[in-house]
C-alpha cells in the first residue's frame, strides 16, 4: 500500500514535540509539521492578550 500524506482516513499516532501557543503545537509524524487544535481559538501570546496566551500555552504543555 502506497503512503498518502497527509492521510485521508484512519487514525494515526503523532508525536507532539513543543507548544507553539494555546491552540497550536509542532507535532512529528514521519515529518515535522504544526498543527491547530480543532474547535479551539486561544488568545495569542503577543500583544495585549500575551499574558492570558502564556497561560493557555501552559495549559496545552500540560495536557500533552
Amino acid at each position: 500500500m502506497a503512503l498518502i500524506f497527509p492521510p485521508l482516513s484512519g487514525t494515526h499516532e503523532i508525536v507532539p514535540l513543543r507548544v507553539v501557543d494555546g491552540d497550536s503545537f509542532v507535532f512529528a509524524w514521519l515529518v515535522e509539521g504544526t498543527a491547530r487544535v480543532f474547535g479551539i481559538n486561544a488568545p495569542e501570546v503577543a500583544g495585549a492578550s500575551k499574558v492570558a496566551g502564556l497561560a493557555a500555552r501552559r495549559f496545552l504543555q500540560a495536557e500533552l
